[in-house]
């Protein structure tokens, strides 16, 4: 199968999406969808499920971690976001050659990770948003004060496991986590992206499963 970026692809084509030659999934097994709360995030993932279910897509061994991804991200969108205009979830399947890839993302437009990671007074001092965004994939580091702070860790764990890539653009930070290696960070001043050169409002958060056949 095709990649779904040419390798030399950086940011800033994914981002201008130009000249770039994206495939067409088999499944949308979730067209983009709106949500806010908790509940309505939780209705969400029933739905992934279901979908999952119906299409019979690759092992069912599988999808219960597809589905716990999908999960985390989405409620950590919900829970902490605080985003003015809700948030947005997606899900699509890519198959060919021996593997089937999930591709899955969940968007906001609130306060976006580093400024939420600052709330906990732990980690105020914390001047990177690159780095906010490391840490928060780390165990137990979450900006409230309740021992909390798995959803990500769980995230990040699941991809690498996986063999696959966790992108996170927000604020000024953008992380990626790709296939077991060192998790590479950069800030939006260091990537000189035309036009856009400031930080983002919210947070991106993009997955790619790779899902080798049981054969």
């Amino acid at each position: 199968m095709e990649p779904l970026l040419p390798a030399d692809v950086g940011l800033e084509a994914l981002m201008s999406a130009e000249d770039v030659d994206f495939e067409i999934p088999d499944f949308v097994l979730l067209p983009v969808t709106r949500f806010s709360t908790e509940e309505e995030a939780d209705a969400i993932w029933e739905q992934v499920a279901q979908s999952l279910t119906a299409h019979g897509i690759g092992s069912s061994n599988v999808w219960p971690d597809v589905d716990g991804i999908f999960e985390e991200l989405a409620l950590n969108a919900a829970q902490h976001s605080l985003s003015p205009l809700g948030c947005s979830a997606t899900l699509e399947c890519f198959t060919g050659g021996s593997e089937i890839v999930y591709v899955l993302g969940v968007a906001d437009g609130g306060i976006g990770i580093p400024s939420s990671l600052r709330n906990n007074p732990a980690y105020s001092h914390i001047t990177s948003d690159n780095d906010a965004i490391l840490r928060a994939t780390e165990m137990g580091v979450t900006g409230t004060l309740e021992p909390r702070g798995v959803g990500l860790h769980h995230v990040t764990e699941r991809v690498r496991a996986y063999l696959g890539e966790l992108a996170i653009i927000s604020g000024a930070g953008f992380l990626m986590v790709k296939r077991g290696q060192e998790p590479v960070r950069s800030n939006f001043g260091e990537l000189n992206l035309e036009p856009h050169h400031g930080p983002i409002d919210g947070t991106i958060s993009l997955v790619s499963l790779p899902i080798p056949p049981l054969s």
